[in-house]
């Protein structure tokens, strides 16, 4: 009866948390149809386009291609089946959540891994607010979000795959609940994949008797990520493409120590914003704890978490300092600093694990790790916000859905102009391409694309060459400025093939004089939005779907149930 009463009592003081730190995420609530802002967009309006633009299949970027589309998409497109229909609002509810499933996450993990120390709460707290998750939710960073949201889940399923004796439940429904998270981790933040694939080889080498059930965890992120990867490394010339983590606002170049610290850490003089000296307080007493940790403790999980976090921040240092064919912008490493940062947290749990601790030291330590990150969490400015689901103007919009597939020829910056053709559907989170973005080979053999440009010139230029015929066959029905200058709204009001539609609360809006539909955006049909691949990767996860489903474990005898007396327990 006494058990009883402390678990009920437990279960009781977890659901207060997870309320709190749901509340703490309360700017996220869904007050509109979407969360824009930052690097954020809304998502298509049907669950069934956001499911047609997952897999390799025909995707809507620019002129539209048959490549395989970025793994997200099929996270986006799991993740939206609750909300379906308004598939923008499941964005909402993922980051609103996010805080509290992170710390219900590191919680279980300390729990599967047998850790009592009364800083655990305190732990787990700190990776809820830590630097890398409060400013990839700051900035609308989705893949980071997600990533270190699942990263402990993932963790706990892993150790149960291979030690049946931290699991209720058996071990095909481990198998199968690790490869959806594992495909989902790996598919929000490609970055992370070296991490977790050395952590596996830290379970394998531990636990030999289960490497065939961790290799069969393997086959949903296989299914979903090898299209992605051999395009990269095939048609765009490109390997390290397939490594660059999608939806992520631009990186910073960071030293070395900034990655250990967790990001792009500055005295700055406002210090109440996250990029201060300020989470440098709470991020530094967590890593000299660490240290001590690393001395003190004797478990076997220790030297692999080091490693794993030396990689991490190594990983998160050299990315930060790489450009994707050369684009200037420095890639995004908050998803991999957050795991190392994981890591850390770990550490100190299992170091200081059996270790008696005053009352009084506990709420000196709470105070001191937890109030720099709470503080500067919630009062950092946030990017995202609420709003509409409209992407364009409602012009655009309206005659795109009564059939009429003109595309968008929109303009932005200042110097140089930069040109690309857009349409509704392309403009949306899930329609979205790194593929196509950056895929040489499209860019530079497309003789459309050479056509686009002169285009955009002569329009920008304000030239007098009669340029109805180019867009005629390239299908474009507007022009779409969304912060046009004096300069080019003078430029485009000039031109005899456009007639200004005015201001709109997107931007500036121009409709072409006798548009034709020729060249016009086709829609996918059927057989465009399946193909062999497709399907297979479905198959994959509804099989892995299924297996996750909880089934009881049989009590079997000891030597069955767990690990042999003989062998190396990973988690312990």
């Amino acid at each position: 009866m006494v058990e009883h009463s402390s678990s009920t009592s437990a279960g009781g003081s977890k659901l207060w948390w997870f309320a709190a730190l749901t509340a703490a995420n309360f700017a996220f609530w869904p007050t509109d149809s979407a969360a824009v802002g930052g690097a954020l967009k809304p998502l298509s309006d049907s669950w069934l386009r956001v499911f047609s633009h997952a897999g390799s299949s025909w995707q809507v970027a620019g002129f539209g291609a048959a490549i395989p589309a970025d793994p997200i998409n099929w996270v986006l497109a799991m993740l939206s089946i609750p909300t379906f229909f308004n598939p923008s609002l499941a964005i909402f509810f993922m980051l609103l959540l996010s805080r509290a499933v992170a710390f219900a996450g590191l919680e279980k993990l300390f729990q599967t891994i047998n850790l009592r120390s009364p800083l655990t709460r305190v732990l787990a707290l700190s990776f809820a607010f830590w630097p890398s998750l409060s400013s990839s939710l700051l900035s609308g960073s989705l893949g980071a979000v997600l990533s270190l949201s699942l990263a402990p889940w993932l963790a706990v399923s892993l150790i149960s795959v291979v030690d049946a004796k931290s699991s209720r439940v058996g071990w095909i429904t481990n198998v199968g609940l690790a490869g959806l998270l594992l495909a989902a981790e790996v598919s929000a933040s490609p970055s992370t994949l070296l991490v977790w694939v050395l952590f596996g080889l830290a379970l394998a080498l531990t636990n030999a008797k289960r490497v065939l059930r961790l290799a069969w965890v393997l086959l949903p992120t296989f299914a979903i990520f090898a299209p992605s990867a051999v395009f990269a490394s095939v048609a765009a010339q490109h390997p390290l493409l397939a490594l660059v983590d999608p939806i992520q606002a631009q990186g910073t170049p960071l030293t070395l120590w900034q990655a250990a610290l967790g990001g792009p850490i500055r005295f700055a003089q406002d210090f109440w914003q996250l990029q201060s000296g300020w989470p440098l307080l709470s991020v530094g007493f967590i890593l000299a704890l660490a240290v001590i940790a690393g001395g003190l403790s004797k478990r076997a999980l220790t030297l692999p978490l080091v490693l794993l976090f030396i990689t991490a921040v190594t990983e998160g240092w050299l990315l930060s300092n790489t450009a994707v064919l050369g684009d200037n912008s420095s890639q995004n490493p908050a998803a991999v600093l957050g795991l190392a940062g994981l890591m850390a947290l770990v550490l100190v749990a299992i170091g200081f694990d059996g270790v008696g601790f005053r009352r009084s030291l506990t709420w000196a330590t709470s105070v001191l790790v937890l109030a720099p990150l709470v503080t500067t969490a919630l009062l950092s400015s946030v990017e995202v916000r609420a709003g509409s689901n409209q992407v364009l103007p409602a012009i655009v919009q309206a005659e795109w859905q009564q059939g009429n597939h003109l595309r968008v020829l929109q303009l932005s910056g200042t110097n140089p102009v930069l040109a690309q053709l857009v349409t509704p559907e392309s403009l949306t989170l899930d329609g979205q391409s790194l593929g196509y973005r950056y895929s040489s080979k499209l860019r530079a053999e497309n003789q459309q694309t050479k056509q686009l440009s002169v285009l955009a010139a002569n329009l920008v230029a304000a030239s007098s060459t009669d340029l109805s015929e180019e867009l005629r066959s390239l299908g474009v029905g507007f022009v779409f400025a969304p912060k046009a200058s004096p300069q080019l709204v003078s430029s485009l009001d000039s031109s005899p093939q456009l007639e200004a539609v005015g201001n709109t609360k997107l931007g500036r809006l121009w409709r072409v004089t006798n548009s034709s539909s020729a060249g016009a955006a086709s829609i996918p049909t059927q057989s465009q939005l399946w193909s062999i691949t497709k399907g297979v990767q479905l198959a994959v996860l509804v099989v892995f779907a299924l297996m996750a489903l909880p089934t009881g474990r049989r009590v079997r005898r000891q030597r069955d149930t767990g690990l042999d007396e003989g062998e190396a327990n990973f988690a312990s």
